[in-house]
């Protein structure tokens, strides 16, 4: 009876191991690396109008903005987001940064430097 017991032990171990390194990949984790692309943002701010814009690219699905202070978004729409850089009532060089979520929580950020004027 020992040996029957040792015997349906191991083969049940052995059939674990067995079907644990063939298990295939999940779906998600599949279908996200087979058709997802690098998601980027841009960013570029236009001194004269104290006005920043942020382009993205890449990625899966929907973007999403989150803007740092001192930045006021004022528009959102098809991978591009801008708006006003709110100075008042600091001055001298603030750091404007975006960052940018796709649909499959990827995330990429892009920041400048920028002198609010007294």
């Amino acid at each position: 009876m020992r040996y029957r017991t040792l015997g349906m032990v191991a083969g049940l171990v052995a059939a674990l191991a067995a079907t644990a390194s063939s298990a295939p990949a999940a779906p998600e984790t599949a279908r996200a690396s087979q058709f997802a692309t690098t998601l980027s943002v841009t960013m570029s701010c236009h001194i004269d109008g104290q006005t920043c814009e942020a382009t993205a690219s890449g990625g899966s699905g929907e973007y999403s903005f989150e803007w740092s202070w001192p930045f006021q978004e004022q528009y959102d729409a098809d991978g591009v987001s801008g708006g006003d850089i709110t100075c008042y009532p600091y001055w001298g060089w603030r750091t404007v940064s975006v960052t940018v979520t796709d649909s499959w929580n990827g995330t990429s950020t892009d920041s400048t430097y920028f002198f609010c004027p007294a």
